[in-house]
């Protein structure tokens, strides 16, 4: 966890988190989501235009949980300046998610050209609900405003094929989406064994490649696995995979 400080008032004006990256020498990389100056609001773009500022790595820790707790935890303490509370450009409150959203942040979707209809369905091909812009839909799941909305957005130009336990597209595709006999159906139902890279002892099947993802925690924007699975690469994310 850090906090960025503005120096020409000696004040916290964010506080937020990110992944340690271990492999990298230099401190700026290894704590990259506190240094970087991409994606970021336009409150925390006004004051950097206008003062220097210093970056404070305040927490590490393991435990996902634990961290996000305590962002929540500075979050308050410092207070929100939107909500008139305190000094952070914050737009929530913090735990990487849409807790307690600023209004302008669930108006990004309206005041912009992201205003798209997005439809959302189960695993299964149901028909659940209709957005009207792509902000409702990530309030609705409770999720974190940028990646969630990047992952909605993958999943409608079919970069991935599932996200949050759900189908999304930009057309309606009536009460139940017919998947039969496409790469999505074999992603969804087609079993999946995952081996041991050295001794190729079978380690586990799981029911569908979602599965094996989501369980083992892997990036759901890479092919890797499937490339695997059809003979396309030798391994990936240090495993063999293989449909069975």
């Amino acid at each position: 966890m850090y906090r960025h400080i503005r120096l020409d008032k000696n004040e916290v004006f964010y506080v937020g988190i990110g992944k340690v990256k271990k492999t990298a020498k230099y401190k700026q990389s290894i704590y990259s989501r506190g240094y970087t100056k991409h994606s970021r609001n336009k409150h925390w773009n006004n004051i950097v235009k206008n003062t220097e500022y210093l970056i404070d790595i305040m927490y590490e820790s393991n435990n996902s949980k634990e961290i996000k707790k305590k962002e929540i935890e500075f979050i308050k303490i410092y207070g929100r300046r939107d909500l008139g509370t305190g000094t952070l450009v914050n737009m929530t409150d913090g735990g990487e998610g849409c807790f307690n959203p600023a209004k302008e942040s669930l108006m990004i979707g309206k005041l912009n050209g992201n205003a798209k209809k997005v439809f959302r369905y189960d695993i299964e091909g149901n028909f659940i609900k209709k957005y009207d812009a792509l902000a409702d839909a990530v309030r609705d799941i409770n999720g974190n405003i940028k990646s969630d909305h990047n992952g909605i957005v993958a999943c409608c130009t079919k970069r991935i094929h599932i996200f949050k336990k759900s189908l999304w597209f930009y057309k309606y595709q009536g009460k139940k989406v017919n998947y039969k006999g496409t790469k999505l159906s074999k992603y969804l139902h087609k079993p999946i064994g995952k081996y041991d890279i050295n001794t190729l002892k079978l380690l586990k099947v799981y029911n569908t490649m979602y599965e094996a993802i989501t369980e083992n925690n892997l990036d759901l924007y890479s092919n890797n696995i499937r490339e695997c699975a059809n003979g396309k690469q030798k391994q990936a994310f240090g495993y063999v995979w293989k449909f069975v």
